[in-house]
Order: C-alpha cells, then sequence, then structure tokens
C-alpha cells in the first residue's frame, strides 16, 4: 500500500511539473514578445516593436464616448508576407513542442488516476517524449536566425 500510494504522488508531481513546462512554453512560444527592437534615434523616448514566431505586436485606435484609448494587441502575420526556412522550422519545431506536450500531459493525467502500482510508474515511458519536447522547444530558437531578426 505504501509503494503505491509513493508511486502516485511521484507521478502527480511529475504531473504539475508538466502542466507548469506547458504553460510556460506556452507563454514563451505564442505571444507576441519572442524578440524585441527598440529604437532611440531621433526620438524623446525609445520606441519599442515586438515580434513573436506567430504574431506581432500591433497598436489600434478605439474611439468612444468615454475617450480614445490605444490598446496594444497582437495580430497573426498576414498570409503575403514571406517566410524563410529558419522562420518555418521554428514554427513547425514550436508545433510539436506542443503535439508532444499535450500527449505528455494525456499519459500523466491517466498514469496519475491509475490504481496499479506498476501502471503509476509512467515515467519511463515519456521520458522520451519529455526530451523530445525539450529538444523540441530548443529548435524553436532557429527564429533568432530568421530574416524577422536578421532585418530589423
Amino acid at each position: 500500500m505504501a509503494k503505491q500510494s509513493q508511486s502516485q504522488y511521484l507521478s502527480l508531481l511529475t504531473t504539475i511539473f508538466a502542466i507548469t513546462a506547458f504553460i510556460l512554453m506556452w507563454v514563451g512560444s505564442v505571444r507576441c514578445n519572442f524578440i524585441k527592437f527598440t529604437d532611440t534615434s531621433g526620438t524623446s523616448e525609445p520606441i519599442s516593436r515586438e515580434f513573436g514566431i506567430w504574431a506581432y505586436q500591433f497598436w489600434t485606435f478605439i474611439a468612444t464616448t468615454d475617450g480614445n484609448y490605444v490598446v496594444k494587441t497582437c495580430n497573426s502575420y498576414p498570409d503575403s508576407m514571406s517566410l524563410d526556412a529558419s522562420w518555418k522550422a521554428a514554427r513547425a519545431f514550436c508545433a510539436l513542442g506542443f503535439i508532444f506536450a499535450i500527449i505528455i500531459l494525456i499519459v500523466q493525467c491517466v498514469v496519475a488516476c491509475s490504481s496499479d502500482p506498476e501502471k503509476a510508474s509512467g515515467g519511463a515511458r515519456v521520458a522520451p517524449l519529455y526530451i523530445l519536447t525539450g529538444i523540441f522547444q530548443g529548435m524553436t530558437l532557429l527564429f533568432l536566425s530568421s530574416k524577422a531578426c536578421k532585418n530589423n
């Protein structure tokens, strides 16, 4: 009985780590602030532009009866924009990382709910998935060698 509860706690702990890693991966890869360029020439205050793998920073001017507002949002890149090989590879590895992370989360949740202590030790089965997901997320750094970084 003690071995079963210990393996369930370890499985729960790895599930919590997997969820935390998934959230951090999502925030780091999907938002539009993967890279930032700041221009200080000719202005009293620096002007910053932010770009991501999937979207870029965009400002929208909204006029309402309460006043005028400038809202900072993320917009997807237009279809007419040409992406170089590094950028496409970074997007592909980012997508693969998300797919593998979701598979890991599903496997870990199933293992955590298992009442069989033999099945509860699912770490050996998902260890290669963790390694591949880490490699895929590291390969998203190819974005830094794309034309998004080099021509700005």
